[in-house]
């Protein structure tokens, strides 16, 4: 919500529709640069004395506090707490990659600026009485949605039941309301699930830029296009430089099956913009 005031005289009509107007592109500037408003607290779990300690000690010192370390399908899983903040962390030979990041102080606030962009795809599509969710992670999104459009349905379909499982024991994903976990690969669940099921759809489920085969082919858009309702809407969260020939490719598939395709890529306020520089780039599409 947006609240605006005037000292003199009431915006009259033609300066209200310009406002609205406006508004769209006031939340992807806010969002797509980091400016975001914190909403209010609700901790993961209550903090003792010193809990709290550590945590200043930790964020001063640099360290962190390992929480939970799994071996996954593909990499080990690693939950830490490191700066008031909750990681679940992939890691392999080739290093680490964060999945997630969430606040201490409020498991709805996310660390990373992308996931309010997948915002984007609830504000295009027509009407958020469900939404599909194609990969988990600590479930901030999902949670961001159940808090932000009350009374919305939530099915989250995610491969690894390591990931599930972390997130039920570390980020309380069991806490966010009319939410239904599927196990299972995403692709395959989306060629199966039944036709215009799906007001809103989030893929992310992009590790570092790099689909998994049969989801950067048109036979997943396709699946993707028949399970979401008409005038329904997609967000699709990726880790590429602009003018890659990948996000390219991704974005003349999307667009042989969705209408009014958009990208909406990540910039810090004080950066020099390179379009060859990797980055979070959120993809939106809607299906007329």
């Amino acid at each position: 919500m947006v609240m605006l005031g005037r000292v003199g005289r009431a915006f009259d009509a033609d300066e209200q529709a310009r406002l609205a107007r406006a508004l769209p592109a006031i939340g992807v500037a806010r969002t797509a640069f980091g400016a975001v408003f914190e909403p209010q607290p609700e901790p993961l779990a209550p903090r003792g004395w010193s809990a709290r300690v550590g945590d200043w000690l930790d964020e001063r010192l640099g360290g962190e506090r390992v929480i939970a370390e799994v071996r996954g399908q593909a990499a080990t899983l690693v939950v830490r707490d490191r700066a008031g903040q909750r990681e679940m962390v992939a890691q392999d030979a080739e290093g680490e990659m964060v999945w997630t990041r969430v606040a201490l102080d409020d498991p709805a606030r996310s660390g990373w600026p992308y996931v309010d962009l997948l915002h984007l795809a609830a504000t295009r599509a027509r009407r958020r009485r469900r939404a599909l969710f194609v990969g988990l992670g600590g479930g901030v999104a999902m949670r961001q949605f159940a808090r932000t459009y009350p009374g919305i349905r939530l099915d989250v379909v995610e491969r690894d039941p390591m990931v599930v499982a972390l997130a039920r024991a570390h980020f309380r994903l069991d806490d966010i309301p009319q939410l239904r976990v599927v196990v299972e690969d995403g692709a395959r669940f989306v060629r199966r699930a039944p036709a215009a099921h799906w007001d809103v759809v989030v893929v992310d489920a992009y590790d570092a830029g790099r689909p998994a085969a049969d989801m950067a082919q048109r036979p997943f858009f396709a699946a993707l296009h028949r399970a979401t309702r008409p005038g329904g809407a997609v967000a699709i969260n990726l880790v590429s430089a602009l003018d890659a020939p990948s996000l390219g490719q991704l974005v003349h598939r999307l667009s042989r099956r969705f209408d009014d395709v958009r990208l909406a890529p990540v910039v810090v306020a004080n950066e020099r913009y390179r379009a060859d520089a990797r980055r979070n780039v959120v993809v939106t599409a809607v299906r007329r």
